[in-house]
């Protein structure tokens, strides 16, 4: 728990001692390669820890999932509609490889935050950092001039990907088809 709590505390900023406070009220879950974690239309404002493994969240479409999000080892994740408008779920989160996360609900958050100061400051931190990561990636998907510029910075940034989450799902993440993708990667395989 120690290393989770390391990089948690890392990624969002936060003190040690506040980072570890959290994370010991919370439930140690594992998730298999491929379980739903929330289900579109589903209800669960949990708030949750990835300790290990890979999460992506969708939203199902027409052509298929629409993938929104990657979550990586040491990333807080929370369906921000169910957490914030106590509505169901617009997006199906699920783990794209064998997962270890750690979850507790927004009723013991906000009683927690009631109580401690340093965990108020911890958990606005962690939505603080979410807003501008999620802001972060859509004006990064915007500047790449050209579908094989995000494919690589993607790729550079989580190698892991390629080998454990499906092509399609990378794909709809960067905006393109499997086919693009699928030329992209083999212009990239020959030069």
């Amino acid at each position: 728990m120690d290393n989770l709590i390391d990089i948690f505390s890392g990624n969002y900023g936060l003190e040690r001692e506040a980072a570890s406070e959290l994370i010991r009220r919370m439930e140690r879950m594992s998730f298999r390669k491929g379980e739903i974690v929330v289900n579109c239309g589903a209800f669960d404002d949990s708030l949750y820890i990835l300790e290990s493994g890979i999460w992506s969240g969708a939203k199902s479409a027409s052509f298929g999932d629409a993938v929104v999000w990657f979550a990586f080892g040491g990333e807080a994740v929370v369906d921000i509609f169910c957490y914030n408008t106590q509505r169901p779920s617009k997006i199906t989160i699920m783990a794209e490889t064998d997962c270890i996360a750690w979850r507790i609900s927004k009723m013991r958050v906000d009683k927690l935050c009631d109580t401690s100061l340093g965990i108020a400051n911890a958990i606005r931190k962690v939505f603080e950092t979410n807003a501008c990561h999620f802001e972060d990636e859509v004006i990064w998907m915007a500047d790449k001039e050209s579908a094989g510029k995000r494919y690589s910075a993607l790729i550079n940034d989580h190698p892991e990907l390629i080998l454990n989450v499906p092509l399609k799902k990378i794909a709809s993440y960067l905006w393109m088809t499997p086919q693009s993708l699928s030329r992209i990667r083999a212009a990239m395989n020959k030069g």
